[in-house]
């Protein structure tokens, strides 16, 4: 069907649903977004004739009904849910759930073609817990690619099962549409057995596009393909990205040629990319793509491949088909009618459609507010870090300065999630309540409640600490913070944060003359100790429009002397209060 013809549909009423648009079209039919009429949910349709059921002697149909069998049973958040089948005299109406955000590939593209290592990992734990989906079902994917991970609010959704180019593959009929070469495994496009070995090499090819922006392999032609993976390991060198040891010893097992010898599912789960194993030695970054990611059950998932190891080895593309069709219960469908175009239906849904998007847009740009607001104290925690990290000579006093900016954390964390539990509209959304029903929101909140709760484990340990020594050094200076060791601020919370900070910043001065190297590494901490002073006044602010990575980094390039005129100016502005 052409563009034109696609067209044509639009506006056409199919059951309670109006075919709103034209989302995508391929060789076997096309793909809109429609609405319920009644519910006024918005949908996915896939409309395929019935004249391309016929094809290859009856095996399109058949494949295609067993996909929607797999889809309608398959429960598992990070796979498209199907729901509904819907056959009229000339068409077949697969009914899924519409995903408002396009997909990995056009995502991928926006982003210049280049992820980061943290973000990529995100994504593929998403796909990861899909294909754990499938597997259980008896399915492999064989053909997973960016293009068929589509995404709605935020979660990765593997949308399209490839049955039709299986069938091609295995009838022999189609070359061309054997599936799609990079991403495909070796021994698939051979013609060999295979098994869930086959969808370990797509992730590591995946993976590896995420992070390289180009596919691992020569995709010239399938020899050119089948060389190149034979004779050469992934390049790691290519548009001067640089991964982890970590994630290039995993991409050379994954991307292994031979099955036999490829990195096997229970063994991606011992790897610390892909476990649950968590840094907790600083106050991390949160992206929407991590609060998503964090919902995925790694352990849950490693059980599963270790439990179900015999059953995964016996799934082939011998007998997947068969199984499949034996042990899946067939979806009840509906016959309906190839309706004419209602034009006033097809405006109401377009209206609908624009409002929808606007309230998804507008409830995404208040979640991206509360987590930039969250993340403003990543600056705080990583500053605290930093002072834990350096040694320090004997003469300079680490416990003051570490437990106030503690505390000062535990205060603005604390007041944070006040916000979010008393559900205080501080962005005046028009939305704001719906916002308390997001999944990946209610995730972001139980984050903070964990954030808080380790960080009021560090402060206790600081606090046990500096008890101890204040009691033991009791002077007329140490006794004043004495009323500072319980997590509720003080009336002279402020002045007390700022003098044993500004007091700190003078004794790190008294750290320099080793070496140039040391002297830098001085200036960078004097840095951040006195914006942590200045972070109600000004650098808070600053951070919800600027990366704290950012804030970080540009030091790295700033002299010794520039990094001083920095710090008088700074210093300067703090007693200009």
């Amino acid at each position: 069907m052409n563009s034109q013809q696609s067209r044509n549909f639009v506006g056409k009423k199919i059951d309670d649903f109006i075919l709103v648009d034209v989302l995508g079209t391929g060789a076997f039919g096309q793909v809109f977004s429609a609405q319920n009429i009644i519910t006024k949910e918005s949908v996915a349709i896939k409309s395929v004739p019935k004249t391309k059921l016929r094809e290859h002697n009856g095996l399109v149909g058949q494949l295609l009904k067993t996909e929607v069998q797999v889809l309608a049973q398959c429960n598992n958040i990070n796979v498209v849910k199907m729901n509904k089948y819907l056959e009229s005299e000339n068409n077949c109406y697969l009914v899924m759930e519409y995903c408002n955000q396009g997909d990995l590939e056009q995502l991928w593209k926006k982003k210049n073609r280049i992820i980061s290592e943290e973000d990529a990992i995100q994504y593929i734990k998403q796909i990861l817990n899909g294909m754990r989906g499938l597997h259980e079902m008896n399915v492999i994917h064989r053909d997973l690619k960016l293009a068929n991970i589509l995404i709605s609010n935020s979660v990765l959704k593997i949308g399209d099962l490839g049955f039709a180019k299986r069938l091609e593959s295995l009838d022999g009929v189609v070359k061309e549409a054997l599936g799609t070469l990079g991403t495909m495994a070796p021994e698939i496009i051979q013609f060999q057995p295979y098994g869930i070995l086959a969808d370990m090499f797509s992730i590591g090819a995946i993976y590896y596009q995420l992070l390289f922006g180009v596919l691992p392999f020569s995709i010239k032609s399938y020899n050119d393909f089948l060389n190149d993976v034979r004779t050469n390991k992934p390049n790691f060198t290519r548009n001067n990205v640089k991964i982890s040891k970590e994630s290039e010893e995993l991409l050379i097992r994954m991307l292994n040629p031979d099955p036999n010898q490829r990195l096997q599912w229970k063994q991606l789960y011992e790897s610390p990319l892909f476990s649950n194993q968590v840094n907790k030695s600083a106050l991390s970054k949160l992206t929407v793509d991590k609060v998503v990611a964090t919902q995925v059950d790694l352990k849950m998932i490693k059980q599963v491949y270790e439990k179900n190891q015999q059953k995964f080895d016996n799934i082939n593309n011998q007998n997947m088909i068969k199984k499949l069709q034996s042990d899946v219960p067939k979806l009840e469908h509906k016959q309906v009618m190839d309706n004419s175009n209602d034009e006033q239906l097809l405006q109401e849904a377009l209206k609908q459609k624009q409002l929808q998007q606007q309230k998804t847009n507008d409830l995404n740009n208040v979640f991206e507010k509360y987590l930039n607001e969250r993340n403003t104290l990543v600056f705080l925690g990583t500053v605290l870090h930093e002072i834990h990290q350096r040694k320090h000579t004997q003469n300079t006093n680490v416990f003051l300065p570490a437990f106030i900016i503690s505390k000062k954390l535990i205060i603005e964390m604390n007041r944070f999630l006040d916000v979010l539990k008393k559900q205080i509209n501080i962005y005046q959304c028009a939305y704001f309540f719906e916002l308390y029903t997001f999944p990946q929101f209610i995730a972001f909140i139980k984050l903070c409640e964990e954030d808080y709760q380790n960080q009021m484990a560090h402060f206790h340990v600081i606090q046990l600490q500096l008890q101890t020594i204040l009691f033991q050094m009791q002077n007329q200076a140490n006794e004043k913070y004495i009323s500072e060791l319980q997590p509720a601020p003080t009336s002279q919370f402020d002045e007390n944060y700022r003098d044993i900070l500004i007091n700190y910043y003078m004794q790190l001065q008294d750290e320099k003359g080793e070496n140039e190297n040391q002297d830098n590494s001085i200036n960078n901490l004097s840095i951040y100790v006195l914006d942590t002073i200045l972070f109600d006044r000004e650098i808070k602010k600053q951070f919800l429009n600027q990366k704290v990575d950012d804030y970080f980094e540009k030091f790295n390039f700033l002299t010794n002397k520039e990094k001083e005129e920095i710090i008088a100016l700074k210093f300067q502005h703090i007693y200009s209060f």
